[in-house]
């Protein structure tokens, strides 16, 4: 049975709307048309005069807001839990340590810490600037191999200032033609 407002074939184009918005990423005027009893041309042109196109936008956009507020609120309260229950597991074992009960590793301490850290924001590794100066004069030297020996000058210009922030070694190493990079012995 196909909705309809009456008994003449006239469609309801509310509801027709309404299906149009609910099929989501798989919404098509065809759908609407075989659904509905009537031809694809009659949605598109009904579709297009009543701005169907910019009202599921609005609506996406509107439903994703509410989705991505439910999904903080989710994550910001299971972050707080998780931060209870170290803080919690914390107290004990400070508990314990003072009253020589708790049976704790010194190697447990880091990886709570850690874990402290990271849901608070905070960094967790270190990347030395050294080793990426590294990986990037690597990355020059690799490239040397494949960049003529005619347009290597011009690549180094396009990228720019970067070359003056790494090793000239290896920048060097790619004007004049590169050799094996540092940790690749095999090429």
């Amino acid at each position: 049975m196909t909705p309809r407002s009456d008994g003449r074939g006239r469609i309801e184009w509310e509801a027709a709307f309404r299906y149009y918005a609910e099929l989501g990423a798989i919404r098509s005027f065809g759908k609407v048309a075989r659904r509905f009893g009537v031809s694809d041309v009659a949605v598109c042109k009904h579709a297009k005069r009543n701005g169907w196109a910019e009202r599921v936008q609005a609506i996406d956009a509107k439903t994703r807001e509410k989705v991505d507020a439910l999904v903080v609120r989710d994550r910001a309260i299971r972050l707080a839990e998780t931060i209870d229950v170290i803080d919690r597991a914390r107290t004990e074992v400070l508990g314990k340590l003072q009253t020589g009960d708790a049976d704790v590793k010194l190697s447990d301490l880091p990886a709570l810490i850690k874990l402290e850290m990271l849901i608070e924001g905070e960094a967790t590794d270190r990347v030395e600037m050294t080793e990426v100066r590294q990986v990037i004069a690597n990355v020059f030297v690799i490239a040397g191999r494949f960049i003529p020996r005619e347009q290597r000058a011009a690549f180094l210009e396009a990228i720019g200032g970067l070359a003056g922030s790494i090793e000239a070694g290896p920048v060097l190493e790619l004007v004049e033609g590169g050799e094996t990079p540092k940790g690749d012995e095999s090429a």
